[in-house]
């Protein structure tokens, strides 16, 4: 597995952009998830992937960002070495809030910004062992695409 690791002395920073595209149907939730894994064979402990997000349609005003809830997710121990995990939160509800955005404000061609960080307060057991491999956004479509959110897909 060759990717870049979380940097254990202080927080790694990661920057995803998303464009929302032509199929996505205005008026619905989207969802964010990490794609994860541990190299370690005894983790143990809890890690999180702290998040925050701006959004902008086109020819409008850039929202300020949100802190969304944090990507949480608790090893097992050695059940999860070498396996790709995905955990994922929702990322927009109706109306917005002071963890969400505005599920009314999005629509096609918009542009949604993430910042995204480990956090230092994690227990963790082998913090340097911790993969993050792709973070990517789900969302409802007009056709194509998947009917679930989680496997199986289709």
């Amino acid at each position: 597995m060759w990717e870049t690791g979380f940097n254990v002395v202080g927080n790694t920073t990661y920057y995803f952009s998303y464009h929302l595209p032509h199929d996505y149907i205005q008026g619905t939730d989207i969802f964010i998830h990490a794609h994860h894994s541990t190299t370690a064979a005894a983790e143990t402990g809890a890690f999180e992937f702290q998040i925050k997000a701006s959004y902008g349609s086109v020819d409008s005003e850039i929202s300020n960002p949100i802190s969304t809830e944090d990507i949480v997710y608790t090893h097992v121990g050695a059940n999860d070495q070498y396996k790709h995990k995905v955990t994922e939160i929702q990322l927009s509800t109706p109306g917005g809030s002071g963890n969400l955005l505005d599920t009314d404000l999005l629509d096609t061609d918009g542009m949604i910004w993430i910042r995204l960080c480990r956090q230092d307060s994690d227990t963790i057991l082998f913090p340097e062992s911790l993969f993050l491999h792709q973070v990517d956004i789900h969302y409802q479509a007009y056709s194509g695409g998947t009917l679930n959110k989680v496997a199986p897909f289709r």
